[in-house]
């Protein structure tokens, strides 16, 4: 095959590269699990990546050298001295030149958009809200658990663990959320400490599970979620005061949003309770790593 483009998304959480043609027509996909930049390092993470793009052309007898150009999303990948950087270590590795570096966030939005001026709200893990108008670009929170990530789902799941802890200095072990996470993820009062310190916990996983308590009625986890929604509305507030925009389309994207109508709606109610119309959510175009070839296209010819 000659003539293709690769759009790769990167992320925190997954891994997703596609192969189009020049014509548009994806020609393949390829999934995998995620290598975080932050924590694995330049060097180990442009290795993985290199492989990866290798080991995806060679399986389909596809060549290199045949690629128009290649665009990435990388979470972490915030500043562009740091994009440029990390550009040059896997262009070096690959012995291809045409690459460029993007957040993870940018090819979200194009590809959400399809280049078009708009909001994006990324709820997952962590939460961030990405937008561009006339060639400006605002970003509000995606600072990571420790320091943002407000309305995240591991916001909510650490939220849980502090109720979780206060029945266990109260003595109740019998609750709805301690029965709840003993059978699902077997944590209980005695194991907790290790769990999420030593073991490292995925603290994000326990958002479905509260969302779950939450449409069963129970009121504490139900605040939870309006907290959760209220955090969020705050960043489109935030927005609108530094890039003095009223009016906006709004997309809504990411695990806790798209796989959970539930939380979903919250959110919507609670966006359209502070905005009205002057909030347009809609849906988005297209995937990450389809953003990430749409740039491709339009810096390579």
């Amino acid at each position: 095959m000659k003539n293709f483009y690769l759009g790769i998304d990167a992320g925190g959480t997954s891994y997703n590269l596609i192969a189009v043609s020049i014509n548009g027509k994806i020609l393949f996909k390829r999934r995998e699990g995620a290598i975080q930049l932050n924590i694995a390092g330049l060097e180990n993470f442009s290795r993985h990546i290199s492989n990866s793009i290798k080991s995806a052309l060679s399986k389909r007898n596809y060549k290199l050298t045949n690629c128009i150009g290649i665009v990435i999303g990388v979470a972490g990948a915030r500043h562009q001295k740091d994009k440029d950087k990390l550009a040059r270590i896997i262009s070096r590795k690959l012995k291809f030149s045409k690459i460029i570096i993007e957040s993870d966030t940018e090819i979200a939005r194009f590809g959400a958009f399809g280049g078009d001026d708009g909001m994006l709200m990324i709820c997952g893990t962590g939460s961030i809200l990405y937008g561009k108008m006339k060639d400006k670009i605002f970003r509000l929170g995606g600072w990571g658990r420790i320091l943002g990530d407000e309305g995240s789902g591991y916001k909510i799941g650490l939220e849980a663990l502090e109720i979780l802890t206060k029945e266990f200095d109260l003595n109740i072990y019998n609750s709805n959320l301690a029965k709840a996470v003993k059978n699902r993820f077997k944590i209980t009062n005695e194991n907790l400490i290790q769990k999420v310190y030593i073991q490292n916990f995925s603290i994000q996983k326990l958002a479905p599970l509260i969302i779950e308590l939450a449409k069963e009625g129970d009121g504490n986890f139900m605040k939870i979620l309006n907290n959760a929604s209220a955090d969020l509305s705050g960043l489109i507030k935030s927005y609108q005061k530094i890039s003095g925009l009223k009016k906006s389309d709004l997309i809504l994207s990411g695990s806790l949003v798209e796989k959970n109508k539930f939380f979903c709606s919250i959110l919507k109610k609670e966006i359209s309770r502070n905005f009205g119309n002057r909030i347009n959510i809609i849906k988005k175009k297209h995937c990450s790593e389809f953003g990430a070839y749409l740039i491709a296209k339009n810096k390579f010819k």
